[in-house]
């Protein structure tokens, strides 16, 4: 609820979404001030590191290996796609 009243803030009063919505002004600004928790911020960094390992030639690969499973004979399905 919270993220739905944060991304309509420009067009809908806080207020007015808080009321309608049924939730607590004071509960929506305590979540807007938080700090995210140890475990969002260990995840958020895992996820940041695993996205940097890999490189667009270790995703061509991945892509070739599904085209060649799949019977496509090690072409790029996206690629294959786009040429009929």
């Amino acid at each position: 609820m919270y993220e739905l009243i944060h991304a309509e803030r420009a067009d809908i009063p806080t207020a007015r979404a808080c009321r309608v919505l049924q939730v607590a002004r004071s509960g929506y600004y305590k979540w807007l001030h938080a700090k995210p928790s140890t475990r969002l911020a260990d995840d958020a960094a895992l996820a940041a590191e695993v996205k940097g390992s890999f490189t667009s030639t270790a995703v061509d690969t991945v892509r070739l290996a599904f085209g060649a499973l799949s019977g496509a004979e090690g072409q790029d399905p996206a690629r294959s796609a786009s040429r009929a």
